[in-house]
C-alpha cells in the first residue's frame, strides 16, 4: 500500500472513528438517562440513584488496570467489537426480563456494573489506538472528533431521552441501546486498526510480559520520558483541583446567588457547548507545535476563571447579569477544559509507544476515578469549614504555582529544544511593523 492511499485509508478510519464514538456514546448517555429517570421515577430516593452511580463507577476504577493491559497485549479490533456485542447481549437481556418480570433495582445495578465494565475495555482500548488509526499530523483531529462525538452525545442525550421518556416506557430506551450500538460496530468492523502502528523493540518484549511485570516496564519508561511523567502529573493535579469547580459551581449558584433551577440547567449546559465549539476548532485547526504549552496556558486559564467565580458574591450584581455571567465563564471553562485534554492526549498519543498506551490510559482513569471523590468530600468539608472565597483563591494560587513550577521554561526546552520564545517576540514585532508600513 502506498503513503497515499494509506492517508485515504487514515480519512475514511477517521470517519469510522468518529460516527461508531458518536452512536456508541449517544446509546449509552440516552440508556444511563433514561435509567436514571426510572429510579428517581419508581422510588423516588436519592440513596437508589447514588447506588446507581456507584455500580457504574467503582467497577471501572478497580478493573482499569486490567482493561490497559489486555488494550496493549491483544487485538484492539477484537477487543471493542466483542466488548460492544457483549454490551448488546447485556441490555438484550435486561430488555428480555423486563418484558417476563417486572424490572427492578438489582437488575439495573447489575446491568450498570456490566455495561461501565465493558464501555471501558472498549473505550481505552479505542483511545490507545488513535495513533494507529491516523497519520501523525492528524492525531490531534482524531481526538477532536472524539471529543465533539461526546459533547454532541452529551449535549443531545438528555432532549433526546427526555422526549422518549416522556411518551414511551422505559423498554424503548434499551431497544435503542441496542441499535446505536450495533450500527457503531458495522463501522468498527470496517477500520483497520494496524494502519500505522509501529513495531519497537517494547512493543515485542512487553506483548511476553504478564501483568504486574508490563506495568513495571511502563513505570520504568515513564521514568526516562521526563515530559510524559509531567503530563500525567498535571492530569492528575488538574483533576483533583478542578473539584473546585464541580462541587463549588451549584454551590455558589444555589445557595449563595439563589439562581433558579432552569438556570442553572442552561449555566451547567453551556460548559458542553463550551467543550463542542473547543472541539470543532481543534478539528480543523492545525496541529499545535508545542502542545505543552498550551496545556500550561490552560491550566493559567482554568486558576484564573476560579478566581472570576467568587466575583459576584465580593460585588453585587443584577439576577440577569448573574446568569449571563456565569453562561460565558462556565463556556470558557468548557472550552479551556478542551485546551488542556488535546494536548495531554496528543503528547501521550505521540509519546508513548503502542505497547504501553493503553496501560497509560488506563492508569489515569484509574487514579482520577479514585481522586474524583476524595477530592469532593474534601472541597465539600472546606466551602462549610472557611467558605468559598478562601477555599477557591488558595487552589486557584496552587495551580499556578505548580503549573509555572512544573511546566517550567527549562522543562519546556527539553520537550523541545527548537523553542525560542524570543524569535516567536521577533516575529511578532514584525507582523507589527508590516502592518505599520502597509498602513503608511
Amino acid at each position: 500500500m502506498t503513503y497515499e492511499d494509506k492517508l485515504k485509508k487514515a480519512t475514511f478510519n477517521l470517519w469510522s472513528f468518529a460516527i461508531s464514538k458518536f452512536l456508541s456514546s449517544m446509546g449509552g448517555n440516552v440508556f444511563s438517562f433514561g435509567i436514571s429517570l426510572f429510579i428517581l421515577g419508581t422510588t423516588g430516593s436519592a440513596t437508589s440513584f447514588a447506588i446507581n452511580l456507584l455500580s457504574s463507577s467503582l467497577p471501572r476504577a478497580i478493573l482499569s488496570p486490567i482493561s490497559g493491559y489486555i488494550a496493549d497485549k491483544y487485538s484492539k479490533k477484537l477487543i471493542i467489537i466483542t466488548s460492544q456485542f457483549i454490551s448488546i447481549l447485556i441490555v438484550s437481556s435486561l430488555l428480555i426480563f423486563s418484558l417476563v418480570y417486572e424490572l427492578n433495582l438489582i437488575a439495573i445495578y447489575v446491568t450498570t456494573a456490566l455495561l461501565s465494565i465493558f464501555s471501558m475495555f472498549s473505550g481505552i482500548t479505542f483511545t490507545s489506538a488513535i495513533a494507529n488509526l491516523v497519520d501523525h499530523n492528524r492525531i490531534q483531529k482524531a481526538i477532536a472528533f472524539n471529543q465533539t462525538s461526546i459533547s454532541i452525545s452529551t449535549i443531545a442525550a438528555p432532549v433526546l431521552g427526555g422526549f422518549l421518556y416522556g411518551i414511551f416506557t422505559i423498554e424503548l430506551f434499551l431497544v435503542f441501546h441496542i441499535i446505536t450500538f450495533l450500527l457503531a460496530i458495522t463501522f468498527q468492523f470496517q477500520i483497520d486498526f494496524k494502519l500505522f502502528k509501529k513495531e519497537s523493540p517494547t512493543n515485542k518484549f512487553s506483548q511476553n510480559e504478564g501483568f504486574i511485570s508490563s506495568y513495571k516496564l511502563s513505570y520504568q519508561y515513564l521514568k526516562k520520558e521526563k515530559t510524559l511523567l509531567i503530563v500525567l502529573y498535571t492530569a492528575f493535579i488538574v483533576n483533583f483541583f478542578y473539584a473546585a469547580i464541580t462541587v463549588g459551581l451549584p454551590f455558589i449558584l444555589i445557595e449563595q446567588l439563589s439562581i433558579e433551577p432552569e438556570h442553572f440547567g442552561i449555566i451547567e449546559g453551556s460548559f458542553a457547548a463550551g467543550m463542542l465549539m473547543a472541539s470543532l476548532y481543534f478539528s480543523v485547526k492545525k496541529e499545535f507545535q508545542y502542545p505543552l504549552i498550551i496545556l500550561k496556558r490552560g491550566v493559567f486559564v482554568i486558576a484564573f476563571n476560579m478566581i472570576c467565580f467568587i466575583i459576584p458574591i465580593i460585588f453585587s450584581m443584577s439576577y440577569s447579569l448573574t446568569v449571563f455571567y456565569f453562561i460565558t465563564l462556565v463556556l470558557i471553562i468548557g472550552m479551556t477544559i478542551m485546551f488542556i485534554n488535546t494536548p495531554i492526549g496528543v503528547i501521550i498519543q505521540k509519546g508513548v509507544d503502542d505497547s504501553l498506551r493503553g496501560k497509560i490510559f488506563a492508569t489515569m482513569e484509574s487514579v482520577a476515578t479514585f481522586l474524583s471523590p476524595i477530592s469532593f468530600i474534601i472541597y465539600g468539608f472546606l466551602f462549610d469549614l472557611i467558605g468559598i472565597v478562601w477555599t477557591v483563591i488558595p487552589t486557584a494560587l496552587l495551580m499556578t504555582l505548580y503549573t509555572t513550577t512544573v511546566i517550567s521554561k527549562k522543562n519546556i526546552k527539553l520537550a523541545y529544544p527548537a523553542y525560542n520564545p524570543k524569535n516567536l517576540r521577533l516575529v511578532f514585532k514584525k507582523i507589527i511593523k508590516n502592518i505599520k508600513i502597509q498602513k503608511s
